[in-house]
């Protein structure tokens, strides 16, 4: 979400229900199924039925913009991104809505060991990401959100959970597979 990874083909996130505070993984929803490109991802959500266009920076790898199209491919919002720095455990960056008000600056830190990050604002408020003014990520060692945590701002409890499952280029199940149809069983 944040950097291009040129090694995903593709990832398909998942909704996962939360009840009373469980999670109940037998009966998650598909949420959205992203398609790599060129520096360029295309997630298409299926709840709202919408795609986001998300561009990104070829020399940093860092997310430049973010477009949100219609079930009728309208424009319906767009977000620029500006990576400000780049840390182990923080990347700063601003963010502006197309034509809105003066930049936003986020802050994504690590909050553990475990690849937890958080999501911070400068100025709070109106300002949300998603929808959700509270959000924490489970990444990996490349970036990559293996898990997106939205915290409902009343009960201070997840009210969203997308947990995402990654499709690779040269991955060892494409590789045995093209083994198997270029040389047989």
């Amino acid at each position: 979400m944040f950097f291009y990874n040129a090694n995903i083909r593709r990832i398909t996130g998942f909704s996962i229900p939360i009840l009373f505070g469980e999670e109940q993984p037998t009966k998650r929803e598909l949420f959205s199924y992203s398609i790599y490109n060129d520096f360029s991802v295309k997630q298409l959500r299926f709840k709202n039925k919408e795609i986001y266009q998300y561009d990104y920076n070829r020399e940093t790898g860092f997310i430049e913009s973010l477009k949100v199209y219609s079930s009728k491919n309208i424009l319906t919002g767009e977000l620029l991104f500006e990576l400000i720095q780049n840390k182990t455990d923080l990347i700063e960056f601003k963010h502006t809505f197309r034509g809105g008000k003066s930049p936003v600056t986020g802050e994504l830190t690590k909050i553990s060991n475990l690849g937890e990050y958080k999501l911070f604002f400068s100025r709070v408020g109106e300002v949300t990401f998603l929808g959700y003014k509270n959000c924490k990520f489970i990444i990996n060692d490349n970036f990559d959100v293996l898990e997106e945590m939205y915290y409902n701002p009343k009960t201070l409890q997840i009210d969203l959970l997308i947990r995402s499952e990654f499709e690779f280029f040269n991955s060892q199940i494409e590789s045995k597979a093209t083994n198997i149809l270029t040389n047989g069983w």
